[in-house]
């Protein structure tokens, strides 16, 4: 059995302490198939046993990670590690190489100082790697074996881009790193050009027919879609039609950290409803015990993991793998039946190359459009066009006429209010009761040619697309002039307790979120200069042999490197420091708003403006849930956390 055998970790010991596990795998392929149990057996052999380090519990301290090891503030896991350590809920990290914290050496050694600054020392079962090793020495080998670990995986990187260009621009081929576009299968396994993929779809072994008994194909449905825009449907009319016809989404069959996080939102609705989750909108789905999924079991599961500090990625993962429905595995969304109509794909213009990963101010990759004159098309035949003429050509008339038209529906859409403050609980805040949607706006009632009698209102936005939406039908509609006041008045209640107040904003309020890693970074950059200027001073010696110059100079170079690593960590960091200033100065600003609007709020003229209503409801999680007039109640006023209001109505 090998053991960990360098200076510094054999002068500390390391048994009875706490310890907490690191796991990491690239990619969930990588988890599925052999990375974590291989990795903790390791640690188990080589470190835990006979440095007699204690995992206190291991669903708790034993971490999972899946993601790419060059992103850092991206990773929750190490976000919770940090906090971890902070409360002092642990000793020491393991893990079997240094690289399952992240390849890049820098932002890695900055967060290895930001745990020792809080007690917590690092063990991998590589001593070449001297993850515990505070000395100089110890720091450059690190940072060597980072540098070397980045290179490498950039020369990949640079190797396989340089293979996909010449994929594109000489071998006249598709990428075929995603999964074939809708309408179209790959010609065969090098995934260098499509077909059209003209095979009946199937839910199971039941095939879907059209209105005339006719198989639905992808070709069919994407033919079909032109079809109805160019014929003055909307794209939400398109969107229902195809949801009503069970046409599998292909991207809505799995569960998403963004459905999860739906789930919690209207955590409430859920957990209160008992109606099954249907796949495809139809079909119920039974579990191994044949007891069938609803929407409470569902969002129960789905809380419990989320109070257990489950990320909801992993959530959606779990769920998944489970083969829970979604229910929205035939839900076309109308932004994906937009640009499915806006892609030239169809006429047969295949463009590669049309995004790009940058970093944001914070450091973050981010996918961003290339200029159209930076795309690179594929010749004629390698995308066969699914929208033709009767003689086969592309049919580049239809489609310019849906551009046109999708353009002007665009800009006469109601969503582009031309009184955006008319409505003050538009987005989201008032929710049909029945079915948990979001109401949207709308007018109501009205003669014929008199505005004057059109009444602004709002009314359940899944019910109005499709009545089977909503378990009440068309689903809860109800007045403005009604719903608006009874929901700013809980504010108001609010706002006229400073106790209150006090209480929200001081929940609001974080800790600096990088002052210790701001620190570190600033000191070291501090003793990058001071070493450089000691190394210039000596180049002044006249003294110098060539080979001391030349190793001068050397370091000099490696010390520049170094020092634009760190300045640019230091940029970084900043920016996210003023955006955390920001954010706390928005809470004084808010709280003093409160108090002013006490002192006038017995000024019988005093009119608060429309954009400090929106602020103070959203601030104080104020929800209308409003059902039809049958109900008793027909409106709930909820706020989050519900402690901050005495009587909700």
């Amino acid at each position: 059995m090998q053991h960990y055998r360098d200076e510094q970790s054999q002068a500390y010991d390391y048994r009875g302490k706490r310890g907490v596990v690191l796991l990491r795998v690239s990619t969930e392929e990588q988890e599925r198939k052999y990375g974590f149990p291989s990795q903790l057996r390791s640690i188990r052999e080589k470190l835990i046993e006979p440095r007699g380090i204690r995992i206190l519990d291991e669903e708790k301290y034993i971490k999972r990670d899946t993601y790419t090891g060059m992103e850092f503030r991206e990773r929750e896991i190490l976000t919770e590690i940090l906090e971890m350590a902070k409360r002092r809920e642990f000793d020491v990290l393991v893990m079997d190489v240094l690289d399952r914290l992240g390849r890049i050496g820098l932002p890695r050694e900055i967060y290895r100082a930001e745990l020792l600054m809080n007690g917590v020392r690092i063990l991998t079962t590589k001593p070449e790697e001297h993850a515990d090793d505070n000395s100089s020495l110890g720091e450059m080998i690190r940072l060597l074996h980072g540098f070397k670990a980045e290179q490498e995986r950039n020369d990949i990187i640079r190797r396989t881009q340089n293979g996909k260009r010449e994929r594109v621009e000489q071998d006249h081929k598709l990428l075929g790193t995603h999964p074939a576009k809708f309408g179209w299968k790959f010609a065969d396994e090098g995934k260098g050009s499509y077909i059209r993929n003209h095979d009946p779809l199937k839910i199971g072994e039941t095939t879907l027919l059209d209105e005339n008994g006719e198989p639905w194909t992808e070709v069919k449905v994407r033919r079909h879609m032109f079809y109805l825009a160019d014929h003055g449907w909307t794209i939400r009319r398109i969107s229902a039609y195809l949801t009503e016809q069970h046409i599998p989404a292909k991207l809505n069959a799995r569960w998403d950290a963004h459905l999860v996080r739906s789930f919690l939102a209207k955590r409430e609705h859920y957990l209160a409803s008992n109606q099954p989750i249907l796949a495809y909108g139809y079909l119920p789905i039974l579990d191994e015990k044949n007891e069938l999924y609803t929407e409470q079991r569902v969002a129960r599961l789905i809380c419990e993991m989320d109070e257990k500090g489950i990320s909801e990625r992993k959530i959606g993962a779990y769920l998944t793998e489970k083969h829970i429905p979604t229910g929205r595995e035939s839900f076309w969304h109308p932004s994906t039946v937009m640009k499915m109509l806006a892609d030239e794909y169809v006429i047969g213009k295949a463009a590669v190359y049309r995004t790009r990963i940058v970093r944001d101010e914070r450091g973050r990759p981010v996918e961003k459009k290339r200029e159209k004159g930076d795309w690179i098309y594929l010749p004629d035949g390698v995308v066969p066009p699914l929208l033709v003429t009767e003689d086969g050509k592309p049919d580049i008339e239809q489609f310019e006429r849906v551009q046109k038209r999708l353009k002007t529906n665009k800009e006469r859409s109601s969503r582009n209010h031309k009184n955006p403050t008319e409505y003050l609980l538009r987005g989201g805040i008032a929710k049909c009761g029945h079915c948990g949607s979001s109401m949207s706006t709308t007018v109501s009632g009205g003669s014929k040619g008199c505005k004057d009698s059109y009444k602004p209102s709002y009314r359940c936005s899944a019910g109005n697309l499709k009545p089977s939406r909503c378990s009440s039908g068309q689903g809860a509609t109800i007045m403005r002039h009604i719903l608006d006041p009874m929901v700013w008045s809980v504010a108001v209640e609010i706002i006229l307790d400073p106790s209150a107040v006090d209480c929200a904003v001081e929940a609001r309020r974080t800790a600096d979120p990088n002052a210790e890693r701001r620190q570190y970074i600033t000191s070291e950059l501090a003793k990058i200069k001071a070493r450089q200027k000691r190394l210039r001073d000596r180049l002044e010696d006249e003294d110098l042999d060539d080979d001391t110059y030349t190793d001068i100079k050397a370091r000099l170079k490696e010390l520049a490197d170094r020092k634009r690593g760190y300045e640019d960590e230091l940029n970084a960091e900043t920016n996210i420091h003023e955006e955390w200033k920001r954010e706390q100065e928005k809470l004084r600003n808010f709280h003093r708003r409160c108090r002013e609007m006490r002192e006038q709020l017995n000024d019988p003229e005093y009119e608060t403006d429309y954009a400090f209503k929106r602020e103070a409801i959203e601030f104080f999680g104020i929800t209308a849930i409003v059902w039809k007039t049958d109900h008793n109640p027909r409106i709930e006023i909820m706020c989050n956390p519900p402690s901050i209001v005495s009587n909700p109505t």
